[in-house]
């Protein structure tokens, strides 16, 4: 298994540093679903939520413009926790934490070899993130809910166990978020959420 080069890693960063894009909840890959989750009422202004999350997320680099290594997971699962206080009858404050864990599918080259020569897969993973965000309601927008923030993401891939030539990757990244979401109520006390998020990073280093 090739490990990339101190060129092949800026071409990494370079990418690292594009726009990323979420949809939550209605969106195949790349988004976390919340399966289950258990919201309890501190107050009247504060609310902490525990949910259990899954999602998948490829992860890709390129070199001179050719694909390099491909990673791709499709069973991540973890925990998420949030926390949420009302500053006013409209806006509120939330700080969310989560921890996944998952395996992965890794697709490269042996040293001197071509892309897809190398398989493996069962590759251990694992990624905490720790988010804050403002968010305001507007009435005259039929309660849409607007919200901005900043996070914090660092991402494990023990490559290591691919391995002779495997190396355990680290990413830890800062971004900014902006987003919308809608609270639709589906009778009997069930609500649904629907929400877009645009994250953009600002910092990433990978080691």
């Amino acid at each position: 298994m090739a490990k990339a080069t101190h060129s092949e890693r800026v071409a990494c960063k370079k990418k690292m540093k594009k726009l990323a894009f979420m949809l939550i909840p209605f969106m195949a890959s790349g988004v976390t679903l919340a399966d289950s989750s258990y919201r309890y009422a501190t107050s009247n202004d504060q609310k902490l939520s525990i949910g259990v999350t899954r999602y998948s997320e490829l992860y890709e680099e390129f070199v001179d413009g050719k694909k390099f290594m491909q990673e791709k997971s499709s069973n991540m699962t973890g925990v998420e926790i949030e926390y949420e206080r009302a500053l006013s009858a409209n806006s509120k404050f939330s700080l969310k934490a989560g921890y996944a864990t998952g395996t992965s599918t890794y697709t490269g080259a042996y040293t001197g070899g071509n892309y897809g020569d190398l398989i493996v897969s069962g590759l251990d993973r694992s990624k905490f993130e720790l988010e804050s965000n403002y968010k305001t309601t507007f009435a005259a927008l039929q309660n849409l809910t607007l919200g901005a923030g900043l996070g914090y993401r660092h991402h494990e891939d023990h490559l290591e166990q691919a391995g002779p030539g495997g190396y355990n990757r680290r990413n830890n990244r800062l971004y900014a978020t902006i987003g919308m979401e809608r609270i639709f109520t589906a009778g009997s006390g069930v609500t649904v959420t629907p929400a877009v998020q645009y994250k953009q990073i600002l910092w990433s280093v990978q080691s």
